[in-house]
């Protein structure tokens, strides 16, 4: 009897050897997977004889999947190949059912053979066990009806696991098919709906199918949200009565239900609100039949009283026109709610104005209405707006550093802003001659020029850069947008012209073209220093080809994990250019010596004087510390580090010795002019010191001393003081 054997396992890399090897050495039929999914729907199928599971036992997630596959059958023969295997792994391994237990730790070619011998063992006892019926599988076209069904579908078998869901489930609750199959019923229930299953999936097993009103259950999705469905479904049975999986399709009730009770708590919050509102409040159909109103509501709008205005008829009469009335109803139908101000009429035909909120319910085709009488305030901005009618020309028109120029090339009006840009104040700009070429640099006068004559309706433009001078003699960049300004009759009647200050702006450029030049220089550099360990790497592998030789392994993993270092201070360099957080005043010395506790070894004499409480980003000085200690430790070799202290009237600094190998005269010379300079190796965290120094507004320095001795000096703030 042909035994049907599958491979599972977590690494595809380290086993690429062991499944070819399988392939080619065993005579039955073998499926290889690393989707765990894959082979628990095997299992369910009762498609496979024997699995081997090929593991890596030191990982806690390995002996869960093992616990998933003896839940599922307690009887199949299940062999795991484990990988960095110990005495309390395999004890663990066979405790929880694994059949046998073959260890990858030796020679591969001895493990394989160990393991196909496992194997061969267990596929005789299996035949000589197996039955001759086979199992039959479910029909294509069954499995393609229920594939392709709009409504979700899910089969599960006699102990409540997952079989199969379709699309229309999976798109339902949000979850892969992976994070199903395999996976008990029970699992994706809400605390209240497991006690039902409890309950009613022995009833649907017994009676081979649901009550006639469905079951109900709430399931949670992916997201953690819950679903409420309707299950309906039926029981498939084998030949010899077995139950074989059930089959059952469900309705998503959640917003049937969510309505039912908001609709029971709505009932009662609103009649509550009638009770005490300030505010008129309304319920309508959409023909506009009152169903409910408050008394605030029927005075608004000049009724005696509540069951005055609801036998009143259609409300829509309280629209001025019909344009009005469709005008509401277009928008509550687009966005199913709308607020607004609007004129409506009383009862008595007078005007009112109203703040009106609208929010349409299509389901049950009505309508909920809040409104406030605002007729005061709305005559109070009709009295206001006449009042600045006058003011209205020169409101419209001034933004930053506004000019009226008129058609005679006079200056009309300019506003105070023309002070804060040019130094030149209103005055001075009245009467300025030929406004406002004096002040614009001289290399851009002719562009402006031609703005400010030129009184055309098609002389309009945005953004325009250009530069001024100053009464003070400083040179700005600015943007200019301009238009024409024409006078009742639709005349010429100037130009106005708006500038802005873009000096921030075109700063901001420059820093970013000079990042992106540093960012391509350090690139560079990190592709030297990595193509050259990497291709000593690939020597040593050449060397190994030829003869094996331990040292050999040993210099190709030195190189990995110098790389290693490489990369993790290469982000923390990218870090260090991020601007500073949080200021705060912290106590340098607790920091430098937690710091030291660090990085500094106990070979390594350390000694600090009292140091000063600083304003700075915290982080940013712990990391700035850790690269100077780490450099010094790392290429230094020391054995004496000190961090001293130094304070003037205006300013402290810290200096940070070592006895260590001297910096190079060369090296003294570029150390601080950016990191493509110097060696990356023992420059970046040099280069990420120099940044989060500077991000702070300090300076540092590299003392021509006997020690290699690193300067920090930071002006004095109202927090700065000794600790002594």
């Amino acid at each position: 009897m042909q035994c049907r054997v599958v491979l599972f396992y977590d690494n595809p890399t380290s086993l690429a050897t062991t499944r070819d090897f399988l392939l080619h050495k065993l005579r039955t039929e073998t499926k290889i997977t690393d989707e765990f999914r894959v082979l628990i729907q095997n299992m369910l199928e009762g498609e496979m004889d024997i699995v081997v599971a090929a593991l890596d036992v030191s990982k806690s997630e390995s002996f869960e999947l093992l616990k998933r596959i003896r839940q599922l059958d307690s009887t199949i023969p299940l062999i795991i190949f484990a990988e960095n295997s110990t005495e309390t792994t395999s004890i663990r391994a066979l405790n929880l059912g694994a059949s046998r237990y073959v260890t990858r730790n030796g020679k591969p070619d001895v493990q394989h053979k160990k393991l196909l011998a496992a194997i061969e063992n267990e596929i005789v006892a299996v035949s000589s066990h197996k039955s001759a019926k086979h199992l039959q599988g479910r029909p294509k076209n069954f499995k393609l009806l229920y594939q392709n069904m709009p409504i979700p579908y899910q089969s599960l078998g006699k102990n409540g696991f997952y079989l199969d869901v379709n699309p229309a489930w999976l798109e339902a609750l949000g979850y892969g098919e992976d994070e199903v199959i395999g996976r008990h019923f029970k699992e994706f229930l809400s605390p209240q709906s497991k006690k039902l299953l409890e309950k009613s999936f022995p009833e649907f097993i017994r009676n081979g199918k649901t009550p006639p009103e469905g079951v109900v259950h709430r399931l949670q999705r992916k997201d953690g949200s819950f679903l409420t469905a309707r299950y309906t479904g039926r029981v498939a049975y084998k030949p010899n009565g077995e139950v074989r999986r059930t089959h059952c399709v469900f309705v998503d009730i959640t917003r049937q239900v969510i309505i039912e009770q908001a609709l029971r708590q709505s009932e009662l919050a609103f009649r509550n609100m009638y009770e005490n509102a300030v505010v008129g409040l309304a319920r309508a159909n959409l023909d506009g039949k009152l169903l409910e109103c408050n008394h605030k509501f029927a005075e608004i709008f000049g009724y005696d009283n509540r069951e005055h205005a609801m036998n009143a008829g259609s409300a829509m009469k309280h629209y001025p026109t019909k344009r009005d009335r469709e005008h509401v109803l277009q928008a509550l139908r687009k966005h199913g709610e709308a607020e607004f101000d609007r004129k409506f009429l009383r009862l008595d035909g007078s005007v009112i104005w109203g703040h009106i909120v609208m929010k349409l319910f299509p389901e049950d085709e009505y309508l909920e209405v809040a409104i406030v009488d605002i007729t005061d305030l709305k005559n109070m901005e009709e009295k206001l707006r006449e009042s600045q009618k006058c003011f209205r020309a020169i409101a419209d028109y001034t933004y930053d550093w506004e000019s009226w120029i008129g058609i005679n090339d006079q200056l009309l009006w300019v506003n105070p802003r023309v002070e804060d840009f040019t130094g030149y104040s209103v005055e001075e700009c009245l009467t300025m001659e030929n406004y406002p070429l004096p002040i614009i640099h001289e290399d851009d006068r002719d562009t402006i020029s031609a703005i400010v004559t030129d009184f055309s309706k098609h002389n309009k433009g945005n953004d325009l850069t250009f530069r001024i001078v100053t009464k003070d003699g400083i040179t700005k960049w600015m943007a200019l947008s301009w238009q024409p300004i024409c006078d009742e009759n639709d005349n010429p009647a100037g130009i106005r012209t708006s500038a802005r200050d873009i000096g921030e702006r075109i700063k901001a450029t420059k820093r970013l073209q000079a990042q992106k030049r540093e960012l391509s220089e350090f690139a560079h550099q990190m592709k030297h220093d990595i193509g050259n360990r990497l291709h000593n790497i690939l020597g040593y592998i050449s060397l190994i080809r030829e003869g094996y030789e331990e040292e050999q392994l040993d210099r190709i993993e030195d190189l990995v994990r110098r790389t290693e270092t490489l990369l993790k201070r290469s982000v923390k360099l990218a870090d260090a250019g991020q601007i500073i957080g949080d200021v705060e005043p912290i106590d340098v010395g607790s920091v430098v010596q937690k710091i030291a506790a660090l990085e500094i070894p106990e070979s390594i004499e350390f000694r600090m004087d009292p140091l000063p409480i600083v304003e700075c980003d915290r982080n940013k000085f712990e990391q700035l510390v850790e690269n100077i200690f780490s450099n010094a430790v790392e290429h230094g070799k020391p054995s004496l580090i000190e961090v001293r202290c130094e304070e003037t009237a205006d300013s402290i600094t810290l200096l940070f010795k070592n006895d260590g190998f001297p910096i190079s005269k060369k090296t003294r010379e570029t150390l601080f002019q950016g990191q493509n300079e110097i060696s990356i190796e023992g420059g970046l965290g040099l280069s990420i010191a120099r940044k989060i120094v500077e991000a702070h507004g300090w300076e540092i320095s590299l003392d021509p001393d006997i020690m290699t001795s690193f300067r920090i000096t930071m002006p004095k703030t109202d927090s700065s003081s000794l600790m002594i």
